[in-house]
């Protein structure tokens, strides 16, 4: 209904107020018609012959006011209606996103020359110094955490995601010729003759957390995901020769591990109860450690099948928005250590867009992936929502949920460029972006005779000075070794 041919008048209300009201049969049937059908859609444009005066614009802007705080009317600039009306959900871009870039501007594999070779093998010796300086003579197991400086703080805790890490990086070590079979071979017996054992409602079972240098156990809950990467490492080392099966089986005899899956979903120990964490990002990736020793685990993602159409894609994308935000890690280790699924392939390469496509609209580097912190609360899940958009989209999640660890300036604080996730982008992800990404840790994140720094803080380009683990190191040499063709 177009008013600018109408006529608009203002009176005086009996509290001494004006109202403005349209003057046309038409369009006061037309009111009566949208009460009684609030769906139908109306458009007025008010010319400015029809509120010429203060008087008349103050009237109908009153009206209009009156009709928001009442929750009747909603207002929008026309680009924002366009955007409230028509603009697909996140989810969609995504999707579109992604495509866009599998066509125009895939990772493209391409020869390593002998210049490149040697500076990701130089790279691989200096991460191998972290697990070669904290093995404990005994037991075999690597530190979790080591902070250098003015004084050295070695953290001894460990969980058995930390112990796969470490024998992923035998295994690479050895690839690449850093270390002799031998050695290898007596690394992982020492490390299996020390491998501890809690009571968990019942049941034998691998603690959530002991001492590598006591193998005394320091939580007694007990985590599926971190005992699923060590199942994996575990058959790994079988497959390479670095361990005989029987070995690899009487490891496992100890423990009740089969107990925890349940009509073949995952469980873990947590806080005195039985928690069903099947429906995880980690479980899709965990689960091939079961697996591999006969035990099924469900997914919690939708399957992709051989003819993958749009509609699967999107289904996948939704159910990975229904689990919450993920990183690098689970489904990059899973392209290194097993082989990608159709489903890991897939939101790699969403996360790997949104990663370029952040780059590419702020200049600012995003690598996400989990990290521990050289300040409290010490260890972040950071990782990518994609049922989010713009800077929303990005997620730094911590165990301690207190206020002071979701502030802006926190967040800001502890956004990190991960060095083991720089190196899983460019094994699986040869690209521009990534070989930029390994500039910078290469730059930055170096520590002299001890390893990589965990990460670079986005806020300041500079590194986490002086702080390492064994999960970055032992991820960088797996990655290497992968990059080099060694695994």
């Amino acid at each position: 209904m177009r008013t600018e041919d109408r006529n608009i008048w203002s009176g005086p209300r009996s509290d001494g107020r004006y109202h403005a009201a349209i003057q046309t049969k038409e369009a006061i049937n037309f009111l009566r018609n949208m009460e009684e059908d609030p769906l139908t859609d109306m458009i007025f444009v008010v010319g400015s012959k029809q509120v010429g005066t203060r008087i008349q614009r103050e009237a109908l802007l009153e009206q209009f006011e009156q009709a928001r705080s009442d929750d009747r009317a909603n207002f929008f600039s026309v680009r924002g209606y366009l955007n409230q009306t028509v603009a697909p959900d996140p989810v969609l871009e995504r999707f579109w996103s992604t495509r866009r870039r599998q066509i125009s501007d895939p990772p493209v594999i391409k020869s390593i020359n002998a210049s490149d070779e040697e500076k990701f093998l130089d790279d691989a010796r200096l991460a191998w110094r972290y697990i070669e300086r904290h093995s404990d003579e005994t037991t075999g197991i690597c530190a979790g955490t080591v902070q250098t400086g003015l004084s050295s703080i070695v953290n001894f805790e460990v969980t058995f995601w930390d112990v796969a890490s470490q024998i992923h990086g035998i295994i690479s070590a050895n690839a690449l010729s850093i270390i002799s079979d031998e050695e290898a071979r007596n690394r992982v017996e020492r490390i299996f003759d020390h491998m501890p054992t809690n009571k968990v409602d019942g049941l034998s079972l691998p603690p959530a957390r002991f001492q590598s240098n006591t193998s005394r156990v320091t939580s007694r809950g007990f985590d599926s995901d971190d005992t699923g990467r060590f199942l994996i490492s575990l058959r790994k080392v079988v497959d390479v020769g670095l361990a005989t099966k029987e070995r690899a089986l009487a490891v496992l005899d100890q423990w009740e591990i089969a107990s925890t899956v349940r009509n073949q979903r995952a469980f873990s120990y947590t806080d005195g109860a039985w928690v069903d964490v099947t429906m995880s990002h980690g479980s899709h990736y965990s689960r091939n450690g079961y697996i591999a020793w006969g035990i099924p685990m469900d997914t919690a993602y939708p399957s992709l099948s051989e003819t993958d159409t749009g509609d699967q894609y999107i289904r996948l994308l939704y159910q990975a928005a229904f689990l919450g935000h993920f990183g690098t890690e689970p489904h990059l280790l899973e392209g290194i250590e097993v082989g990608h699924s159709p489903e890991s392939k897939y939101l790699s390469d969403v996360l790997f867009d949104a990663q370029l496509s952040w780059f590419e609209e702020t200049g600012q580097f995003k690598c996400v992936s989990e990290v521990a912190l050289n300040f409290s609360p010490w260890f972040s899940y950071q990782g990518l929502r994609v049922d989010r958009s713009g800077a929303d989209a990005w997620v730094i999640w911590t165990d301690n949920q207190s206020y002071s660890y979701r502030t802006q300036e926190f967040l800001r604080k502890a956004d990190v460029i991960s060095s083991k996730a720089a190196f899983l982008w460019a094994a699986l992800y040869p690209h521009e972006y990534s070989s930029r990404l390994i500039e910078l840790i290469r730059e930055k994140a170096r520590i002299e005779d001890l390893g990589f720094s965990i990460g670079v803080f986005n806020n300041t380009q500079e590194a986490m000075e002086g702080y390492s683990d064994v999960n970055t190191n032992g991820i960088i040499l797996t990655a290497i070794a992968k990059k080099l063709g060694k695994l």
